[in-house]
């Protein structure tokens, strides 16, 4: 049982507990006369019961509040019927809870019909607090249920998260995969070059080119380790989780579509889809990077592309990286980019880093359905090559960008 309940509990137990023994010590002393001492029990009963149990103590106060106010007692139904009508709206189930409203009401609106003595009170006092302690309880319940229903919520959504960096993760690693394999048979023909030739000048490019590839193979297959310790530490989590006991247990860019229902977007979106499978030169990227552009230029879109630094620097897996978020960024602009605006694409290879960004105007037009798992995904790769995803707005535009380390392992920690 939760600490604040039981604290709640054995608080109105003692204040209950302690009025009683006021009472009980009035009639010892004849200031109340001893034959009310039945109508008193029965008045602080549903009370004592109220902490224990909600429905019985809903019981309890209907017999108690009949016969006090048959009895001429009517005055003490006001007590019982503020504390168990609020305890019994907020935590009884919904068709209960509205039954021991009812009565509740009906109880005190009864009094002044019965008992001319207290009319001016039931009627002016008593019946404004009973109603303000039933609207109490109805809106506690109202906020315990608007907090479970984010807590699930919540917890659904850290599910569909977990999901897609899963998913990634083993796309990631299928790809390195591919990868490592390709630089690995580059490695092996070289070096059966080498043995058929006696040119030193070719044996020393030979070697250079062996030496390339093997260093970014190893980094490759660093990632690669990176990405199967998470998954590892992810199932004994899960396998931790599964066995423990139940108590210890963003946006998506620009609001607004671009061209949605369209038959353009309908091929643009074709052409992205193509966007699949291995880029093994710099060329061949560049060419991808002309493919986004024409499949925003179609849908009506004016696109303006710049190529900054030596592509060729850019290791093949990185390649692989950005053409996957290449893809990704420019669904999101056809999805949420405002119509016949400027698109920006900017690929700046530095020193260390490539930078890939690209920037759209923001609509106002009702937004296209979207899964939300694209931005998501795109930190994900950023994370396990240990570079960085930025996206957000400024101004009327909004801007997503992701740069990545061109040389170095991913030093990316298990999420």
């Amino acid at each position: 049982m939760p600490r604040p309940v039981t604290l709640a509990r054995s608080g109105l137990v003692v204040l209950v507990g302690a009025a009683l023994i006021s009472d009980l010590w009035n009639v010892h002393t004849g200031d109340i006369d001893q034959g009310e001492l039945p109508l008193i029990m029965m008045m602080y009963l549903p009370l004592f019961v109220v902490a224990f149990h909600v429905g019985v103590a809903a019981i309890v106060w209907g017999l108690s509040a009949l016969v006090l106010i048959l009895a001429g007692y009517a005055l003490g139904i006001l007590v019982p019927s503020v504390v168990v009508g609020a305890t019994g709206t907020y935590a009884l189930p919904r068709a209960r809870a509205a039954v021991l409203a009812g009565l509740v009401v009906t109880a005190n609106v009864a009094v002044p019909f019965v008992d001319a003595d207290h009319r001016q009170f039931f009627v002016w006092v008593a019946i404004p607090i009973v109603l303000v302690a039933l609207t109490c309880g109805a809106l506690l319940r109202w906020s315990h249920a608007r907090s479970q229903q984010d807590a699930r919520r919540i917890d659904e959504l850290e599910q569909v998260n977990e999901r897609i960096r899963h998913d990634e993760r083993s796309h990631l690693a299928h790809e390195l995969h591919d990868i490592v394999a390709h630089d690995v048979t580059v490695i092996a023909m070289q070096a059966r070059r080498a043995e058929f030739t006696d040119d030193p000048q070719k044996i020393h490019a030979i070697l250079e080119t062996i030496g390339n590839s093997a260093q970014q193979t190893l980094q490759d297959l660093r990632r690669l380790v990176v990405i199967l310790q998470e998954e590892h530490a992810r199932e004994i989590q899960q396998h931790e989780h599964a066995a423990a006991p139940p108590e210890a247990a963003a946006g998506t860019g620009a609001s607004g579509p671009a061209v949605a229902g369209t038959a353009s977007a309908v091929r643009a979106s074709a052409t992205l889809d193509q966007l699949t499978g291995e880029t093994t030169t710099a060329a061949g990227f560049v060419e991808d990077l002309r493919t986004v552009v024409a499949a925003l230029e179609s849908t009506g879109l004016a696109v303006e592309l710049s190529v900054h630094g030596d592509v060729a620097r850019v290791p093949i897996s990185v390649r692989q990286v950005l053409r996957r978020t290449l893809r990704e960024l420019g669904t999101n602009v056809m999805k949420h980019g405002m119509p016949s605006s400027t698109v920006r694409v900017d690929l700046a290879v530095g020193q260390d880093a490539v930078r890939l960004t690209m920037e759209n105007e923001r609509t106002t037009i009702a937004p296209i359905m979207s899964t939300s798992t694209g931005l998501p995904a795109i930190r994900e790769r950023a994370r396990v090559f240990g570079g960085s995803a930025e996206f957000g707005a400024q101004g009327s535009r909004w801007r997503s960008s992701i740069a990545l380390p061109l040389r170095g392992a991913a030093e990316a920690q298990p999420s």
